[in-house]
């Protein structure tokens, strides 16, 4: 499993922002919400892949990937719109941009 840090920041505005532009980017649709008093886990169904994005209170915002789904990841961080300086978009392209480069899948085109 892949683990890339969104932000070392609990933002909830982030975290909802992320989650809108993982489902839109990746063109899943949301199995699960579970939100707790400091701790927030959303599972991203992707073809037959479950992306889980978490939000923990002392930590931050991450994105779980399941090995072998690299892919994914390299094909949502081509998405250009997804790169706007600033945005939840471009933090969650950022990441899993460097998800890309860390499984060794060439530098997207077109960002």
């Amino acid at each position: 499993m892949l683990e890339i840090e969104v932000s070392t920041v609990a933002d909830q505005s982030l975290f909802e922002q992320s989650a809108y532009t993982l489902e839109t980017g990746l063109g899943g649709r949301w199995t699960q919400r579970l939100d707790g008093l400091d701790e927030r886990y959303w599972d991203l169904q992707v073809k037959t892949q479950i992306i889980t994005l978490h939000l923990q209170h002392y930590l931050g915002i991450c994105v779980l990937i399941p090995s072998g789904c690299e892919q994914l990841a390299h094909g949502f961080a081509s998405c250009s719109a997804a790169r706007r300086a600033g945005s939840a978009d471009g933090h969650i392209a950022g990441a899993i941009y460097r998800v890309a480069c860390f499984a060794g899948k060439p530098a997207p085109t077109g960002c």
